[in-house]
């Protein structure tokens, strides 16, 4: 069974307005995890949606002392980096044809 994604504008009034996300469209999801992030491509041009790219890239957890943990904001965005680039990479070795310009919705 399909799902219906839905794309949000905001226009000059303020006013915002819900239409629903094309079939043909490819959309770029960002999950931002405690100890990694991962980037899926999601094709939506077919009855159903197919996943044609997607990279789990982990980052580090610093311990500076007992019952504490923190993240480097640079090692965080570098692997948001990666994960990003290698799932579009892996939607282009799926679909020849897979064209990053083409990107309906990143988020």
């Amino acid at each position: 069974m399909g799902m219906t994604l839905w794309r949000t504008s905001c226009y000059e009034s303020g006013t915002a307005a819900e239409e629903p996300i094309v079939n043909d469209s490819i959309i770029l999801a960002i999950d931002q995890g405690t100890t990694g992030s991962t980037a899926v491509v999601v094709d939506f041009s077919g009855p159903e949606s197919v996943v044609i790219g997607r990279s789990t890239v982990d980052f580090p957890q610093h311990y500076p002392k007992a019952g504490w943990v923190e993240h480097d904001l640079d090692e965080i965005w570098n692997s948001l980096s990666d994960a990003t680039t290698q799932a579009l990479n892996a939607a282009k070795r799926v679909n020849a044809t897979f064209d990053p310009k083409r990107l309906t919705a990143i988020g």
